[in-house]
């Protein structure tokens, strides 16, 4: 199991396998952000520029870089498997809403479910489900908590401008 300790993050574990990646981050860098905390109040936060890139947070993207998840060896509805691979098209650093998703996949009526499948997803990080935000530009849920899915979302911010 691969540690990292990255910032916002703290030290994680990744825990990776065919069927899943899991992500653990007991000690998450941030104060608490509920699902209620709008993005543009968690993007007023201290990106730490002024710190290159570690070679955690380099080894961290190469591994996103080169992962493909095995979404055969899942079992799940083809209607899932759609919405995960859409997922996977929301580029580093940016935010999508449920209802963009929706109408990607095309079912721009099927809300519930895309917001089912999203938050049933195997794949933590490799589908970066965490880049899903509710329209009124709030964070909204996360399986793993809402102040590791801001976390997540400051580090890629954080290394985007950092590239």
């Amino acid at each position: 199991m691969p540690l990292f300790t990255l910032p916002f993050l703290g030290r994680i574990v990744l825990e990776t396998s065919p069927k899943s990646w899991h992500l653990v981050a007991p000690h998450v860098e941030l104060p608490p952000c509920p699902q209620e905390t709008r993005l543009s109040t968690l993007y007023s936060f201290d990106l730490h520029l002024e710190v290159p890139l570690s070679s955690d947070e380099r080894e961290v993207l190469a591994l996103l870089a080169v992962a493909r998840p095995e979404f055969t060896e899942v079992a799940a509805s083809p209607f899932r498997k759609a919405v995960w691979r859409a997922i996977r098209s929301v580029p580093l650093g940016e935010t999508a809403t449920y209802q963009a998703l929706a109408r990607t996949i095309g079912s721009p009526g099927a809300l519930q479910a895309v917001g089912t499948a999203v938050g049933a997803n195997p794949f933590v990080w490799v589908v970066p489900c965490h880049r899903i935000v509710r329209a009124d530009g709030r964070l909204g849920n996360f399986d793993l908590g809402s102040t590791l899915k801001a976390a997540l979302l400051l580090w890629e911010r954080r290394v985007l401008a950092l590239r």
